[in-house]
């Protein structure tokens, strides 16, 4: 019994010493890419511009939804806490409805309002990528002629390890 323990534990550190040297050699991403380049040319200082509006836009539409969403637990809050004042079951079942009911129309309401914020920006956005001279093959990285890159991946390019595994090398 002891012997096959031993032997098992033996094994057991064999194979994680093999495994500690051969992962990180076999993960390692020895392919290179080279960036494209476009054929098109746009008004850099615009794009940056319409770039940083962009971005604007969406911190301030994720500020807005936040603190409307805050609003509405902080209201919620305070219904809850005042139904269950309530000696009355029923009055108490009465007022929790209405402050969940009030705190599920505020949360879709903020929902909404942030939606429609991110589409109006996207919209703005593309506007002003447009006007700035920017086409999509610019946007995507390539140039009109060139083709999308097979999505099928290749193991020098796919660090399969590190991505089965969830570790990241």
């Amino acid at each position: 019994m002891k012997s096959t323990l031993a032997t098992r534990a033996t094994s057991g550190a064999l194979a994680l010493a093999f495994l500690a040297t051969a992962i990180p050699a076999l993960a390692h991403n020895t392919s290179t890419s080279t960036a494209s380049t476009t054929n098109s040319t746009y008004n850099v200082v615009c794009v940056q511009t319409a770039v940083g509006v962009h971005e604007d836009a969406g911190i301030s539409a994720l500020n807005t939804y936040n603190t409307a969403v805050a609003s509405a637990l902080a209201v919620r809050k305070s219904g809850v806490i005042a139904a269950w004042g309530n000696l009355n079951f029923f009055s108490r079942l009465t007022a929790l409805r209405a402050a969940y009911g009030t705190y599920r129309i505020s949360v879709k309401t903020a929902k909404t309002n942030f939606k429609n914020s991110r589409i109006s920006a996207n919209t703005a956005f593309k506007a002003s990528m447009n006007a700035c001279g920017a086409t999509s093959a610019d946007v995507a990285g390539r140039s009109k002629g060139e083709k999308k890159e097979s999505k099928k991946m290749k193991m020098d390019d796919f660090n399969w390890l590190g991505f089965h595994f969830g570790l990241d090398f």
